[in-house]
């Protein structure tokens, strides 16, 4: 309703109510692919942030996989000690997957995350959104605009909740379907 102009009144008070709301937020944003675990934990001793959001896991500088649930280890002692949230966001690819692959791209699982169980270990929750394919004309492996988002770990409540959901191109999001 929004690209089509087709807002009501009410609409558009709530809209203009969401966006004062958004601007009167103390929002810190930092843009340094060098920071580690202990600059992070610095910066939040110091600010007291009620929530960190860190995209994506690939940014940080690693030597191997192994330092990795070490990582996330560090990132929720922050969490815990600080009483604050943090959001960990990854994209992953399956080992030796490309999209000319005879195997269609397999639902992930906390197996294949980089670090695999260890770092699902230190989750409290682990979301996954996994793109349906399908192979083109040429044989290669395309997205469909399906997909599914599912919860593999729910550290309170119950694991295995999964929700069919549709991409939205013109807007560039995801809907349930």
């Amino acid at each position: 309703r929004l690209e089509r102009d087709d807002l009501t009144a009410d609409d558009r008070v709530q809209i203009e109510q969401a966006f004062a709301e958004i601007n009167n937020w103390d929002l810190t944003i930092y843009c340094d692919p060098s920071m580690n675990v202990g600059d992070i934990r610095a910066v939040q001793m110091q600010q007291r942030y009620d929530l960190i959001v860190i995209d994506y896991l690939q940014r940080f500088d690693f030597k191997d996989f192994n330092e990795i649930p070490r990582m996330a280890k560090g990132l929720k002692n922050i969490a815990l000690t600080t009483k604050c949230h943090i959001d960990l966001f990854s994209q992953i690819t399956p080992t030796g997957m490309d999209n000319r692959n005879q195997t269609p791209f397999p639902k992930m699982n906390v197996n294949m995350l980089y670090g695999g169980k260890a770092t699902a270990h230190e989750a409290d929750n682990v979301i996954m959104l996994w793109a349906h394919r399908a192979k083109d004309e040429d044989g290669g492996w395309q997205r469909t605009g399906y997909g599914d988002l599912y919860f593999e770990k729910v550290r309170q409540g119950r694991p295995g909740l999964s929700v069919n959901m549709k991409f939205d191109a013109r807007r560039i999001q995801w809907e349930e379907s």
